[in-house]
């Protein structure tokens, strides 16, 4: 007999299968391979991750940060393309646009008794510059949702929760009053406390908005 369920396996034994590799812990009689210990935690571990919503939270943090970074990036690259045409044109920069920049902490000026074309041009190619580094970002995020989708379909887990995570997202639960006995408590118990968990933060959050 080998545990190969999250409603039978404990806290403490999924983290010695996880983290330390001694799979030999849901043995309970008979003999097992290691493949056969292998895909019982597999199992276990799927059901764990499927069960907290693990790979739907990251991915909704993901998405979420991969268009804040796309907003940001497509429209100071528009500005900016649009303010060098105008200058170009009217020999003037759209004044109003400036707001479109002081949005994301990039500040413009336009002396109308001393105007400085040169100056302004360079002013934006400082922010091109800097705009570099959120695509960077953007790029990384992107290759990030992938591989952690790919992950998601070959049931690779390492990418959703790493040792410390889970341990800070015990420690997160014991503060908000989810009693955890790493002995007693069952992996589902642990996940459905994690799903909640998760629920009531988003609606905090909205609450706050």
């Amino acid at each position: 007999m080998i545990i190969d369920t999250a409603s039978h396996c404990t806290v403490s034994q999924l983290m010695k299968c996880w983290f330390e590799n001694k799979l030999s812990i849901l043995v309970i009689s008979d003999n097992y391979t290691p493949e056969e210990m292998q895909e019982a935690f597999s199992r276990i571990h799927t059901e764990y991750i499927d069960l907290a919503g693990l790979y739907k939270n990251k991915e909704f943090e993901l998405l979420g940060y991969i268009n804040h970074l796309e907003t940001r990036v497509n429209i100071i690259t528009m500005s900016i393309d649009l303010q060098r045409k105008f200058l170009t044109e009217f020999d003037i920069p759209i004044i109003e646009g400036f707001k479109t920049f002081k949005t994301y902490n990039h500040n413009l000026y336009w002396d109308f008794n001393n105007p400085d074309k040169e100056a302004f041009l360079n002013m934006l190619k400082k922010i091109e510059t800097r705009t570099l580094t959120y695509k960077c970002q953007l790029i990384e995020k992107k290759k990030e949702l992938f591989d952690l989708q790919m992950n998601k379909i070959e049931k690779k887990h390492s990418a959703v929760q790493s040792r410390q995570e889970f341990i800070r997202t015990l420690n997160a639960l014991g503060k908000f009053g989810f009693r955890i006995d790493k002995n007693e408590t069952t992996v589902e118990e642990l996940a459905l406390m994690i799903s909640d968990w998760q629920k009531e933060l988003n609606q905090n959050n909205k609450s706050k908005k």
